[in-house]
């Protein structure tokens, strides 16, 4: 009598619209990617999983450096998130403590101290990426200035 009436209860329980909810999104959607995860381990998968994007981009502005075997050496500054996304790019650009954490990269912000301190840049043509060197320090200076302008939020 006590199993009817505790099968009842939960089923009772589980029919009600928020609990129900609850069970198809967070129980069985678990149940249902278990299966998929379990199958990829590696830790680049699972990074880019997790963090989409903001990881994905990061780690192509890394591999630009470690091609060119300059990786520990190299500051870069990255333009704030409002910058990519006004020209056509959805890339929330982390801080740089984290992007150093996704990539082993050094970056910096335009309102950064140190942002005078990178020898490269990340800008976008034509809805693309593109890392550039510094060369110029007078037109590196006006960049500054201009990439300062976009509202830098983590």
């Amino acid at each position: 009598m006590l199993l009817v009436l505790g099968v009842a209860l939960i089923t009772g329980f589980f029919l009600l619209p928020p609990n129900s909810a609850w069970l198809k999104d967070r129980i069985v959607a678990y149940y249902r990617d278990f299966g998929w995860q379990k199958n990829k381990m590696g830790i680049e998968q699972r990074m880019a999983n997790r963090f989409l994007g903001s990881y994905t981009y990061s780690k192509q502005i890394s591999s630009f450096f470690e091609q060119k075997k300059i990786k520990p050496i190299a500051t870069v500054l990255v333009p704030p998130t409002d910058y990519f996304t006004l020209h056509g790019i959805d890339y929330h650009v982390p801080e740089p403590l984290v992007f150093y954490y996704y990539t082993g990269l050094h970056t910096v912000w335009p309102n950064s101290p140190y942002a005078q301190n990178a020898h490269w840049y990340v800008h976008v043509t034509n809805r693309k990426i593109m890392i550039d060197s510094i060369t110029n320090r007078a037109a590196y200076s006006d960049t500054l200035k201009a990439l300062n302008k976009f509202n830098i939020r983590l």
